[in-house]
């Protein structure tokens, strides 16, 4: 890269313009644009309807998931739309879902208007910040700058798997358990039956060795007993 480029645009002077504009004209157009995108994904999940579920969207990210979407913008309305701007997944997920399931339409106004308004201008003025910032450093230590996007790299990809991880330990968390082997339960009535076999003796015959008659007497003793009549 040449030299006097890198100066150049980490000068004063050429970090007055956001994409040509003027800074403040650059948030208000930035603004519009997140604005914008939340209508569309509102419009675009009121055409889906239901089938967004069938959608090749739908499947990937699974009906049980979009449905607890749902569920929070039943439950919060407009506060749901207007937090989902700081959170990334929800930040598209939440206005598609409004859509699907027909929310107000002005109270969506309300949530989307606010939170683009509050969410935007942070954000741009802070990459803007961190975009110039490095290029100014870029421009007085080329090896410091690389040193810096290596090292955001590493924490992004610490972070992902940290992530993944911790996904993982919550699936395996949440599978049921598998069912108990039934080695026990076969042991068990094995032990029954050696009981029972064991305590067993043949029909008419008692513990004591003797066989009985239906009467409960002692074989012979009805006979001696009739005899003695």
């Amino acid at each position: 890269m040449n030299n006097d480029i890198l100066p150049a645009l980490a000068a004063p002077e050429a970090n007055d313009t956001f994409w040509g504009m003027p800074l403040w004209l650059g948030l208000i157009v930035a603004v519009l644009i997140i604005f914008g995108r939340g209508q569309a994904y509102y419009w675009a999940g009121r055409g889906l309807g239901l089938k967004l579920y069938a959608s090749r969207l739908g499947r990937r990210i699974g009906e049980e998931r979009i449905r607890k979407v749902e569920d929070i913008v039943r439950k919060r309305g407009a506060v749901a739309v207007f937090g989902a701007h700081w959170v990334a997944g929800f930040r598209h997920a939440i206005p598609v879902c409004a859509g699907v399931i027909r929310m107000s339409y002005p109270w969506y106004l309300l949530g989307s208007a606010l939170g683009s308004l509050i969410w935007t201008p942070p954000w741009v003025v802070g990459g803007y910040a961190v975009v110039w910032g490095w290029l100014k450093l870029l421009a007085e230590s080329p090896a410091a700058a690389a040193a810096t996007v290596l090292l955001l790299a590493a924490l992004i990809t610490g972070l992902v798997l940290w992530r993944r991880r911790r996904a993982a330990r919550a699936a395996s968390a949440a599978a049921p358990a598998a069912p108990a082997a039934p080695a026990a339960e076969d042991h068990a009535d094995a032990v029954r039956h050696d009981a029972d076999h064991a305590g067993a003796v043949p029909a008419g015959e008692r513990a004591d060795g003797v066989r009985h008659d239906a009467d409960g007497l002692p074989d012979g003793t009805r006979d001696e007993t009739s005899r003695a009549r």
